[in-house]
């Protein structure tokens, strides 16, 4: 991989991991039943915004083994 597409693995990855904390705090927010209005709306943009994102991964083949005999 190239440094520039390494740098935009990282900032997929970081998206993600950001959204997951998003929606683990709105979960939250659900189980105590603290939702407001504004929470809510929060929560749609968001929700709505999830479906956009493709994993922030790819499948990489490991590297051939080299023969050790």
């Amino acid at each position: 991989m190239t440094p520039k597409e390494i740098n935009q693995l990282i900032t997929q990855i970081e998206t993600h991991i950001e959204c997951w904390k998003q929606f683990n705090h709105f979960i939250g927010l659900a189980r105590a039943k603290k939702f407001t209005v504004a929470d809510d709306n929060h929560f749609l943009e968001i929700k709505s915004n999830w479906s956009s994102f493709s994993p922030p991964w790819r499948f990489i083949p490991p590297p051939a083994r080299k023969s050790m005999r």
